[in-house]
């Protein structure tokens, strides 16, 4: 369990960095809105996450699948990380922006603290679970 939220935590980070090229990206290099720009990072991250939790944080649960299960997967995870992900990081950029009046990037890093345990227990028990518990 500890090398699972060690890899986690590793591909969270790089999901980080995902989300920030991105967000700045679509705001400067696109002319999206704030939070257009928020949803379309987060989506990207949560891509990017998924194919290294699927080979690497919890690739023991996921070896020999099928492109159907695999498919299922992703769509377990969109649902559960994109929910948490997706809204989490529009309320709390908003919010940072609107009361702390930071800029919004910094925005976007709060908020991405706010939803990594959430995200790892639905990585645990939802998305990637042990066969016998499926």
């Amino acid at each position: 369990m500890i090398l699972r939220v060690f890899r986690f935590q590793a591909v969270g980070a790089l999901g980080v960095m995902v989300q920030m090229v991105s967000v700045i990206a679509c705001r400067e290099w696109l002319g999206l809105s704030v939070m257009m720009a928020t949803a379309a990072a987060v989506e990207l991250a949560i891509l990017h996450n998924f194919v290294w939790h699927l080979r690497w944080t919890w690739g023991a649960q996921n070896r020999g699948l099928r492109a159907r299960e695999i498919g299922l997967r992703l769509v377990r995870f969109n649902a559960a990380f994109g929910l948490v992900s997706i809204t989490s990081n529009l309320y709390f950029t908003s919010l940072f922006m609107r009361v702390f009046d930071v800029n919004y990037i910094v925005g976007n890093l709060l908020a991405i603290a706010s939803s990594g345990l959430v995200n790892f227990l639905a990585g645990e028990f939802f998305v990637f679970p042990e066969r016998s518990r499926q």
